[in-house]
């Protein structure tokens, strides 16, 4: 069974949660904008690439404060999107979450994954009360099918990209592909 269309409106459900109070939209863009330059713009690594924003294109709307790496072949993209914890906390978020049987819970990290989409909310390491984190999207391009990718799940095959947000608390064996 394919869990990518319900997973896919769980983020779309995410997404819309987190759309800022119309009231302090300046105030909470400029916190928006310093949480981005200071935890989510990172120096792809080599065969990566910071997608470009475009007029009309998929990083607008409700996806506007989302940032996008993708692989420079077009195999694998990571969309990471800031959670600030003004309207809901990253913890209530991550309850909310936690709900849906297709998310598990790795030391503070709930992550739903199949072959072709993960989904993870990761928390600040350093925000011990989880008000702030991030929501990270990896889409595969080419499901890993019988060991396809050389055997690498979905989170091995983006770990050069997700190691680099190294202000979020990752639970190590997702790397190892050891989170189920």
């Amino acid at each position: 069974m394919r869990r990518l269309p319900r997973i896919f409106l769980l983020v779309l459900a995410l997404s819309l949660s987190l759309l800022p109070y119309p009231a302090p939209a300046k105030d909470h863009q400029e916190k928006t904008t310093d949480f981005i330059k200071r935890y989510l713009s990172v120096t792809p690594p080599n065969g990566w690439e910071m997608e470009q924003e475009s007029q009309g294109g998929f990083m607008t709307g409700m996806f506007e404060d989302c940032t996008a790496y993708v692989q420079k072949d077009g195999s694998l993209g990571v969309m990471v999107c800031p959670v600030l914890g003004e309207k809901q906390s990253f913890a209530d978020t991550r309850k909310d979450f936690m709900q849906d049987s297709h998310f598990s819970l790795h030391d503070r990290c709930l992550i739903g994954k199949d072959e072709e989409l993960a989904i993870l909310l990761v928390p600040l390491k350093n925000d011990r009360e989880d008000k702030q984190g991030a929501v990270f999207i990896v889409v595969n391009k080419e499901p890993m099918i019988d060991g396809g990718s050389g055997g690498k799940d979905i989170l091995q095959k983006a770990s050069p990209m997700l190691r680099l947000f190294t202000h979020f608390d990752w639970p190590k064996k997702i790397f190892e592909g050891k989170a189920e």
